[in-house]
């Protein structure tokens, strides 16, 4: 993962030598913020990947609380469907009644 063309070892940490250690800290820390530098860029992304999360569960809340509304409206229509038939059926002999009277 550290792309070191030297092998580091456990016997070289444990007996270090001043050239080989400063090169294995050198390497370790360039990794550090290499992948400090990489979080940061992608950083910006996990915050708007979270903004859309969150929009994205605001419409689905929407959306279930649209879907009640229809079902309740569709209730309201059902439950009103014989009165509408009732009142319908009414304005048909009205209207037969007053094609009877304009006849006569």
């Amino acid at each position: 993962m550290l792309q070191c063309p030297a092998d580091i070892t456990l016997r070289g940490l444990l007996k270090p030598q001043g050239d080989r250690t400063q090169f294995f800290l050198s390497v370790i820390l360039n990794f550090c913020l290499h992948k400090d530098s990489k979080i940061n860029e992608l950083r910006p992304i996990g915050e708007e990947l979270t903004l859309l999360d969150e929009q994205r569960r605001g419409l689905e809340d929407k959306i279930s609380q649209l879907n009640a509304e229809i079902a309740e409206y569709n209730d309201a229509r059902e439950s009103e469907l014989p009165l509408v038939q009732e009142v319908d059926g009414k304005v048909k002999e009205l209207r037969q009644k007053i094609a009877d009277l304009n006849n006569h």
